[in-house]
């Protein structure tokens, strides 16, 4: 427990007989209650880091938790690798909105119905995990003009509840628009529950995708929480292309190195904002970011953006050059770096990538927050690396035969947010005047 005294100077009162304060004693008392809460709010950010960092620690083997594998349409017949017993749930990632350029939207099926996704179809129904289809977009404009629209709005969830209550193996949906617009929360209310209400007449579920917390909420999550059966916050692209140094896709924790923006951050920010612990997943990398290091002869690095390899490419590439020590891990983001002269080219580059240790960590840490599970983008990126799937059953107690509108884990207590400065800092002043 940390206390804190404060010596305040005489405050004087005026003898109207309410007791109330004089001008420049207000003015006085204000400006001591800014400056208090301006250090309370200090502390409690080091306090609320401390308190995430430590109920980590609080790993429960007998914790469990879903495990939610992404398979994006590119990865092909790559899930007959799958170990489908260490998997909760599959998403098909490969439905698209497009806007045309005439103005009009139209979807993209993808592989929907090929006899890959069929075969995958069977494979996660033979082995009791829930099959589910991801409508995706990431076109702040096609999301605009589908929502905007309540003719479009209509269209789509037609579209999309023929798709999923087609096939009776299929479990629900998912909606994942990484192009969210600012604006448009209500509309996507009034998507939300509608689509909802035309899957429960087949019994299917809604699982809605959210990205990394960035400070700005673009949802309104406590309406939307009525109507979703799960949440799945995607965990990655902290750092990328635009980014103005490289860094970790995934960081845990706060650090000064990599800045405010994390998944413990995000967490935080989206429990605060109505999302329920137990449903709420947390996907991670299966990829890395990579930065080629230019040598500009000038003092200060230069780097230029290569890509996002798959973890499978970069564990080859760092054992191809001969680069395994140099390898270093970073605990507090919970990311493995290497910076390297690449065999194939001879040139110097710099990847971050999360590793085993890295993924047990975060494994981990999401258990001791008692979150709903985790989940990664996307399975396939591991493909000869069994590593990844015998970290999943040694060290993951897997929620199987679990529907995903069943509720579990609900003897959690909801997170209650402090009351923010600036609702703190209303109240007073409202009680000083």
């Amino acid at each position: 427990m940390v206390a804190m005294l404060f010596i305040l100077p005489e405050v004087s009162f005026s003898q109207n007989g309410n007791d109330a304060l004089k001008k420049d004693d207000k003015r006085l008392v204000y400006t001591l209650f800014d400056q208090i809460m301006e250090l309370g709010s200090a502390m409690k950010d080091q306090l609320e880091t401390k308190a995430t960092t430590d109920s980590s620690k609080i790993y429960n083997p007998d914790y469990k938790m879903q495990v939610f594998g992404w398979h994006a349409d590119f990865i092909g017949s790559a899930y007959q690798d799958y170990h489908f017993e260490s998997l909760t749930s599959v998403a098909y990632h490969g439905c698209r909105i497009v806007l045309r350029d005439d103005g009009f939207i139209e979807y993209d099926y993808g592989d929907w119905f090929s006899s890959s996704v069929q075969g995958l179809i069977h494979e996660t129904d033979a082995d009791s995990c829930n099959m589910l289809l991801a409508l995706t977009c990431d076109d702040s404009n096609a999301i605009a003009e589908l929502l905007r629209s309540e003719e479009n709005r209509t269209q789509c969830i037609k579209f999309v509840s023929d798709l999923v209550t087609d096939r009776p193996n299929v479990e629900g949906l998912v909606i994942s628009f990484e192009g969210m617009p600012f604006n448009l929360k209500d509309e996507f209310n009034l998507l939300v529950e509608r689509m909802k209400k035309s899957l429960d007449v087949f019994d299917k579920a809604l699982v809605i995708a959210i990205p990394p917390a960035r400070g700005q909420n673009k949802y309104d999550l406590k309406t939307i929480n009525k109507y979703a059966d799960q949440f799945v916050m995607l965990g990655y692209n902290y750092y990328y292309s635009g980014s103005y140094k490289p860094g970790p896709v995934s960081p845990l924790k706060h650090s000064k190195e990599w800045g405010e923006l994390n998944v413990q951050q995000g967490v935080t920010e989206y429990l605060s904002y109505g999302v329920p612990r137990n449903k709420l997943i947390v996907a991670f990398p299966y990829y890395g970011a990579m930065w080629e290091i230019k040598d500009s002869g000038k003092s200060k690095i230069q780097y230029s953006f290569y890509g996002n390899p798959p973890i499978n490419e970069i564990l080859q590439d760092i054992e191809d050059s001969e680069a395994q020590d140099s390898v270093v891990y970073d605990e507090v983001a919970a990311t493995a770096q290497c910076t390297y002269t690449r065999k194939s080219d001879g040139k110097r580059y710099v990847v971050f990538f999360d590793n085993v240790q890295a993924l047990k960590d975060k494994y981990n840490w999401v258990n001791g927050q008692k979150l709903a599970g985790i989940g990664m983008w996307t399975l396939g990126y591991d493909a000869g690396e069994t590593q990844f799937w015998d970290l999943l059953a040694n060290e993951v107690n897997v929620l199987k035969n679990h529907g995903l509108n069943e509720v579990v884990n609900d003897s959690i207590p909801e997170f209650k947010p402090p009351l923010s400065e600036a609702a703190a800092n209303a109240d007073v002043r409202k009680i000083l005047k």
